[in-house]
């Protein structure tokens, strides 16, 4: 019988890699330690501040731009002939179709402060959804600024001179630096 080699597994490395934390995964977003994809772009955590939930006003400002657009020109219609009065009265009807999807509809964004100034990232008209995006992004923040109190506070405690693991004794002051040494007086 011919015999097979064996098969050698080249996908992993000869170092250990530390997994991330997930702290959201599900809808198109993925939130670990060091990054975020939110509709489909990727952002790194160490870039965003203050992520926030807030309702997208689009709907409703174009509701607003096509209603005035739509005044303004009935009423040049009215004064002028009854194609253009057609043509407000389009204008006024599709800002009036914006605005009752803008308030019937409501979508919600996750937005955040960045490099890039600030950032829509994600939309959904789940407002539940978009909530736990922002917590889990305000989560990821939060831990990765502790992580890296401890490790700057362990970083100083390592190269502190009392630490007695480096093998360094404590300096001590110089003898004119001691307090003197205290009498016990009666």
């Amino acid at each position: 019988m011919p015999e097979t080699e064996p098969q050698i597994d080249v996908s992993q490395d000869e170092t250990p890699q530390k997994e991330e934390k997930i702290y959201y995964s599900s809808s198109g977003v993925l939130i670990t330690e060091s990054k975020a994809i939110l509709s489909g772009k990727s952002h790194k955590i160490a870039e965003i501040e203050s992520p926030s939930m807030s309702m997208s006003l689009e709907s409703l400002r174009d509701g607003i731009i096509f209603g005035a657009i739509g005044i303004i020109v009935t009423i040049i219609g009215i004064a002028v002939g009854t194609i253009i009065l057609f043509l407000g009265l389009a204008f006024l009807l599709i800002g009036i179709v914006y605005l009752i999807r803008g308030y019937s509809k409501k979508v919600y964004c996750v937005r955040f402060d960045s490099f890039a100034g600030k950032v829509t990232a994600y939309k959904s008209s789940d407002s539940e959804l978009v909530k736990a995006i922002v917590d889990a992004l305000g989560q990821a923040i939060i831990d990765r600024e502790m992580m890296g109190k401890s490790s700057s506070q362990t970083a100083t405690h390592e190269n502190s001179p009392d630490n007695k693991e480096s093998g360094n004794p404590p300096e001590t002051p110089p003898q004119s630096m001691q307090p003197p040494p205290q009498s016990e007086t009666t």
